[in-house]
């Protein structure tokens, strides 16, 4: 055989192995990134559409079912349910009874409203008072 030949096929082994390395180093670091993924414990149960862009979602995290108010810029919590309500979602989740529930237990949560902000308290040195505990 020609040197150049020799010499070409084995500049194309040596790539081929350094592209099958990078794979396997792809691969192992995948599936890290996978099992750390793996334990965290969050299961959406239902979702209700308000509007095409806000959305209520009944999530279960850990040993608790949250009600998570979701927008395109923010997620909250918006109220808790109790454990055995899951059953009642899953057995039928297309029930407008069930979405009217919820809602309504949404609706009457105890949830704590924010204050009324008048203009003096927009300034900077105001947000941080407030954010290091030392308002008024």
């Amino acid at each position: 055989m020609d040197s150049n030949m020799i010499q070409t096929f084995v500049v194309l082994l040596a790539a081929v192995g350094i592209i099958v390395v990078i794979m396997l180093l792809i691969k192992k670091i995948t599936m890290k990134r996978m099992e750390n993924r793996a334990t965290v414990n969050l299961n959406v149960i239902t979702k209700i559409t308000l509007q095409p862009k806000n959305h209520l979602f009944v999530v279960r995290a850990a040993n608790k079912l949250l009600v998570l108010g979701v927008t395109d810029n923010s997620i909250n919590i918006l109220t808790e349910l109790e454990p055995d309500f899951e059953k009642t979602i899953t057995d039928k989740p297309n029930d407008p009874n069930v979405t009217d529930v919820i809602l309504n237990k949404v609706i009457n949560s105890k949830l704590k409203p924010d204050p009324i902000i008048n203009n003096a308290d927009l300034s900077f040195k105001n947000f941080i008072k407030s954010s290091i505990g030392l308002n008024k």
